[in-house]
């Protein structure tokens, strides 16, 4: 699968890398990925990236000197998760196809985005019911865009990212562990928190009945 997303900002330049000419700023090195540094205004990006037939996986980093205003095409609607170092955040959304932007503030920072292929995340949602209004959404070609809460994981998401990057397996089933393992792991902690909040929605209930 290839990846969705198209630049939009103002790119002065830009390079493809092997491995061993990585930027300093680069803390995620992915052996297995392709690499490629533009250069913008406010500083430099480093992108790499990991295709897959139910995935396609990008890891971006920044290193800024002032806050950047990146923008990006999405070319058609798709299910995303955004993992967001800085902000410590991951969440599963659905985007329709448009432009859109994301301020990312100075400083070196990473941001990991993985586009599903639509069939295997509407084959996952059977079992995964939680995450079942994002494929409502897409069925019915909806113009708005979409986002499951914000969970904090994101330095999970990222070990899981280097321990598949490492491994000597076949590279398939390592990006499909990869892949699994991360909507599985959101998925727990979604339902462990809307556990909770059903929790002590009912106890204020029972408190407000004495």
């Amino acid at each position: 699968m290839q990846s969705i997303l198209k630049s939009q900002s103002a790119v002065a330049e830009s390079e493809t890398l092997t491995f061993n000419a990585l930027p300093n700023f680069c803390t995620t090195a992915l052996h297995k990925g392709q690499s490629r540094k533009f250069r913008i205004k406010e500083g430099e990006v480093l992108l790499q990236s990991i295709s897959h037939y139910l995935a396609h996986i990008e890891l971006f980093e920044y290193s800024l000197k002032q806050d950047a205003n990146i923008q990006f095409l999405i070319k058609e609607s798709s299910f995303i998760m955004y993992v967001v170092q800085h902000k410590n955040a991951c969440f599963l959304c659905y985007r329709p196809a448009g432009e859109y932007n994301e301020i990312v503030p100075c400083g070196v920072h990473k941001i990991l985005v993985i586009t599903f292929k639509p069939n295997w995340l509407m084959y996952k949602a059977k079992k995964l019911t939680a995450i079942k209004p994002l494929i409502n959404y897409y069925n019915q070609s909806d113009s708005r865009y979409v986002n499951l809460p914000c969970i904090g994981i994101s330095e999970s998401i990222f070990n899981l990212l280097i321990k598949m990057d490492v491994k000597t397996n076949d590279l398939d089933d390592e990006i499909y562990a990869f892949i699994n393992s991360c909507i599985n792991k959101y998925y727990k902690r979604l339902i462990a928190g809307n556990n909770t909040h059903l929790y002590y929605q009912k106890k204020l209930m029972q408190l407000q009945n004495l």
